[in-house]
């Protein structure tokens, strides 16, 4: 609904990727994502704000990389980078 809008235009920007090896054949890839939708007459007239974390996972095949799950979750903070928390 949004994208065919042609009063509204966003601004789109993903944080550094963080790569998790499962082992010699899975991945998982996170990353930290915002989209700030404005209008295009008045760019700083934020109208709605979406802001969350893609979880990608990943499996190695013949070709190269192959994504088999996705999933996007709407978080409160946008992350620059994603940081593993340590657990004593």
């Amino acid at each position: 609904m949004m994208m065919g809008n042609d009063s509204l235009a966003y601004y789109y920007e993903i944080g550094k990727p963080k790569i998790r090896l499962l082992d010699s054949q899975n991945a998982l890839a996170y990353y930290s994502w915002k989209m700030f939708w404005h209008k295009k007459e008045v760019p700083s007239d934020t109208t709605f704000k979406e802001i969350g974390l893609m979880t990608l996972n990943a499996h190695k095949e013949k070709e190269g990389w192959k994504w088999t799950a996705v999933t996007n979750q709407h978080t409160p903070w946008f992350y620059p980078e994603i940081t593993p928390v340590t657990v004593d």
